[in-house]
């Protein structure tokens, strides 16, 4: 017998096996009741009992961890300049653990010494107003909103800015406050102030989740641009005198350097 025979033989052996498992596992049950044994009944429970199943302790999950609860409760603010061209460029971020509350005349007592002065504020809230029969889309953004106010209470007030004098706006919102809504606000503020080219405007965008939504809040402190705070040691004070004042719902805030998220800078 040849190689070639002999595993042609052999190849017909494991074929023919194969073959006969098949009819034997296709083979028709007979009719006849199938009774289940306690000892299989047993290994039955066993084998369910062997199966791992959630459970819900496994998924107490706190999506604070890993530090996101500290980044998104942060406070949130958005620093740079406002350039002659009416644009708005920011230049630093910043977190902050917190934000201070401030006194009124305890901010306009400090502003008084700094030869700098709370010129006015801006209040704009955020309207969605889908269009229905008959009417047009209205959409007003709390920035746009924000300066509007502002611009119409300089007019009112008459108050004028000197150029020699530093600009500084300072805007607050909630986290919904959207930033290229807040440059553009910004970019038309100098513009519809109407101010000299040689004027120096900074800005501050803050957000946090305790103000409310769909509203910003804006203020506008003029300030000596030869001021200096090096000689203020008080953190709360030399923040006021740097011109950081946010006003929202009747109350003043500020931001202080002890403050900063340092973790998340």
């Amino acid at each position: 017998m040849t190689r070639y025979s002999s595993l042609f033989l052999s190849f017909l052996a494991v074929y023919g096996l194969a073959l006969i498992n098949d009819v034997i596992a296709f083979t028709p049950v007979r009719s006849k009741q199938c009774r289940t044994t306690q000892l299989e009944m047993s290994s039955s429970a066993a084998a369910k009992s062997s199966v791992i199943y959630a459970d819900d302790s496994d998924f107490n999950f706190d999506p604070g961890q890993g530090g996101v609860r500290l980044a998104s409760e942060s406070a949130l603010c958005l620093s740079g300049k406002v350039s002659k061209g009416c644009k708005a460029s920011p230049d630093q971020f910043t977190r902050y653990t917190k934000v201070t509350p401030i006194d009124e005349s305890e901010m306009k007592a400090t502003l008084l010494q700094q030869s700098a002065e709370l010129i006015a504020v801006g209040d704009g809230k955020e309207l969605y107003k889908d269009p229905v029969s008959g009417t047009e889309q209205v959409i007003q953004l709390g920035p746009i909103e924000a300066v509007t106010d502002l611009l119409a209470t300089l007019r009112t007030s008459g108050k004028g800015i000197d150029d020699t004098m530093d600009i500084i706006v300072n805007l607050v919102g909630g986290d919904d406050t959207q930033v290229l809504e807040v440059l553009g606000a910004l970019g038309q503020l100098r513009e519809g102030m109407g101010i000299s080219q040689k004027a120096k405007m900074s800005f501050f965008s803050l957000t946090h989740p305790s103000f409310p939504l769909q509203r910003v809040t804006m203020t506008l402190v003029a300030m000596p641009s030869d001021v200096s705070t090096n000689s203020i040691r008080e953190s709360k004070e030399k923040a006021i005198a740097q011109g950081l004042v946010f006003f929202q719902e009747g109350k003043y805030y500020t931001l202080l350097e002890d403050h900063i998220n340092s973790d998340l800078i």
